[in-house]
């Protein structure tokens, strides 16, 4: 819509990543990137799975853009629909100050069981830190990425979430988690359209919970890396090893 605006709507297996500049543009694509679900883009972009939504974004400048994105996860069910089931809320300002420098803020607004924290991609109790009870979580992300030569890029994201418990006997109870990366890409690294890529981070943890047992007490850390090597236009082959110490943070 215009020069600055762009709508998107999706009625059906959306994700918060579809609304959003990534800020990586080594990692985050599924098909072409990274090896795991955890190195292709920060977990604060897995929340409440696919969903039915939609999002803008507008161009303030070529170097300053804002995106607001909503999704339900539970559209189709007559009982739920768009407002009153699981959902998702996102905005993000994204700035990009010169050619070589990306940065995201990001706040994500979820309600909801299993699907409303960073689910998927951390330990057990990060993913249901109240053991099953429904609940809100007020999610804040930072990623960043900088091109230091057209050969080597350095980027990251780091994450916290802040999860409250909305019903049950715990009702009122809080958690904490934690996560963070720091990649390494290495775009046509031995031939042109080849990619070398390095993760190294903390997957998703509960670094405190009103809930003492469901607390991670020591911490992972995930350790990747991957070469693409690009056959033809259309066909890439990528070979990854992937090594996580200490599984659940424990």
């Amino acid at each position: 819509i215009g020069d600055r605006l762009t709508v998107l709507v999706e009625p059906y297996g959306g994700v918060l990543g579809d609304f959003v500049d990534l800020i990586d543009p080594y990692f985050g694509d599924v098909k072409d990137g990274a090896v795991s679900a955890f190195g292709y883009r920060s977990p604060i972009y897995s929340q409440v799975g696919y969903g039915s939504g939609a999002g803008l974004t507008y161009e303030f400048s070529d170097a300053v853009n804002l995106s607001l994105a909503y999704l339900a996860s539970e559209a189709e069910n007559p009982t739920s629909g768009l407002t009153g089931g699981p959902f998702v809320a996102l905005a993000q300002l994204t700035l990009k100050p010169t050619d070589t420098i990306a940065l995201g803020l990001t706040y994500v607004r979820s309600y909801n069981g299993l699907d409303a924290g960073v689910a998927g991609v951390g330990s057990t109790y990060s993913n249901d830190p109240f053991d099953g009870e429904s609940y809100t979580s007020d999610s804040y992300g930072l990623a960043a990425n900088f091109q230091i030569n057209p050969k080597i890029a350095l980027g990251g994201w780091a994450g916290y979430t802040r999860a409250e418990a909305v019903s049950g006997a715990i009702d009122g109870a809080n958690a904490s988690i934690f996560y963070y990366a720091v990649t390494l890409a290495f775009p046509d690294l031995l031939r042109e359209g080849n990619l070398g890529g390095i993760v190294v981070g903390l997957p998703p943890k509960v670094t405190s919970n009103d809930i003492n047992d469901r607390e991670d007490r020591d911490s992972s850390l995930h350790l990747e890396a991957f070469y693409r090597f690009q056959v033809t236009k259309n066909i890439g082959i990528t070979p990854g090893v992937l090594v996580i110490t200490n599984p659940e943070h424990n």
